[in-house]
């Protein structure tokens, strides 16, 4: 054991203006001890009742969970831990180990008392380790709190942008072997002899019908079983190939029964197969093009959301912001959460507030606030339901964060 001497702890930064004599007076009251390596220098839950200074070796601290631990610091030589003066702090909340053999000084509470009592410039010295720790201690928890935060929210948004990709993806393939089988009805297609009138009259009704396809109104099981039977009675009538495929296809566009019927008016009989398969065709590609222009576009709005929220495009300078446009970028962002938690959302907004002058960069953590509020009240216990009751506004959770 190395004997510690009043100028090795006056070395040391925190000591470094502490009289001689003080330091002598701490080195004869304290007790001094070596942990070997791999021992516990303190245990999670142990009561702070010494000033402890390293005087040589390393002291690795670390929260264990079952299956495994995660670092929160190394401490070096010359680091001052455990009892600090007017701390309020009682048991450790880590563990401590030697990652080499660890020379240890240690003072006693009774004589921590003593000290600040009597000893004011190193008690003086103490408390700014103390403030100096707090400092550290919360800057690595609101930095914890932040990666946690970033976590949770990369991973939310890796989930809504693999949807939509994975959509884009099936999408493409089975375009691409829908596409490889066209040549064959387009062959048959081409033996048709119509009338040019009929061939525009039935060009234009097909995408006119699919013009019209996101206006019609949504029809429920039965009214679509319904008129899939009539189609499909009508084409097994003239014998159609793939009728049943045809049926569902067009009834899912928004063909009826008059519209076949004026089908059946342009086109010759022995053609109608030919003619209605090849539509069918049609609007099975515009049905693969419009589910991968979907997700395409919900990319698209997710990226935006990200930059708009984050502001990658705005620098420092002031300028106007419509808080209604973050609000809606963050709620973009989180979606999958109103999703998972079965959350209907109800958005009252005053549209007559005008746009706010001011700097982008930490504004959205304010949008936060009221959210992190209720999580560390309530435990995220958001208030499931149909929004407006009784006249009452919504609330954002079950406890009492609106108020």
């Amino acid at each position: 054991m190395t004997p510690v001497t009043s100028e090795h702890l006056q070395s040391l930064d925190a000591l470094r203006n502490v009289p001689l004599d003080q330091l002598q007076w701490l080195t004869d009251n304290s007790e001094h001890y070596v942990v070997p390596q791999g021992q516990y220098t303190f245990k999670k839950g142990d009561a702070l009742n010494k000033l402890v200074i390293i005087i040589s070796g390393q002291v690795r601290m670390f929260m264990a969970s079952d299956t495994q631990q995660r670092e929160i610091a190394i401490l070096e030589a010359g680091t001052i831990t455990g009892y600090l003066p007017f701390s309020r702090a009682t048991t450790a909340f880590a563990n401590g180990m030697a990652t080499e053999d660890a020379q240890l000084m240690a003072l006693p509470i009774p004589q921590v008392r003593e000290m600040i009592c009597e000893r004011f410039e190193l008690t003086e010295a103490l408390v700014h380790v103390m403030t100096d720790r707090v400092r550290e201690y919360t800057s690595n928890q609101l930095h914890n709190e932040k990666m946690t935060a970033l976590g949770k929210l990369s991973a939310g948004l890796a989930h809504e942008l693999n949807n939509p990709a994975s959509a884009v993806v099936r999408g493409a393939v089975s375009l691409k072997k829908h596409l490889q089988m066209v040549p064959e009805y387009f062959r048959e297609v081409m033996n048709v002899q119509m009338r040019p009138e009929d061939v525009d009259f039935v060009r234009d009704m097909m995408f006119a019908i699919i013009k019209e396809h996101d206006n019609r109104p949504k029809l429920s099981m039965m009214e679509r079983g319904d008129k899939e039977d009539e189609i499909y009675d009508w084409l097994s009538q003239f014998d159609v190939q793939n009728a049943q495929e045809i049926a569902e296809n067009f009834v899912e566009f928004g063909f009826s029964l008059e519209h076949m019927a004026k089908f059946g008016e342009h086109i010759p009989e022995k053609d109608l197969s030919a003619i209605l398969n090849w539509i069918n065709k049609n609007l099975v590609t515009e049905r693969m093009v419009t589910d991968i222009e979907e997700a395409s576009q919900r990319i698209s709005r997710l990226v935006q959301s990200v930059k708009t929220f984050t502001h990658m495009d705005q620098g420092n300078a002031l300028q106007l912001s419509d808080v209604h446009d973050g609000i809606n970028n963050t709620l973009t962002m989180l979606e999958y959460k109103l999703r998972k938690g079965n959350i209907k959302l109800v958005q009252e907004f005053d549209h007559t507030l005008p746009p706010i002058r001011g700097t982008h960069r930490g504004t959205e953590p304010g949008m936060d606030q009221p959210n992190r509020q209720c999580h560390r009240r309530h435990g995220s216990k958001w208030q499931r339901g149909t929004g407006n009751q009784n006249g009452k506004r919504p609330r954002l959770c079950k406890g009492t964060c609106d108020r």
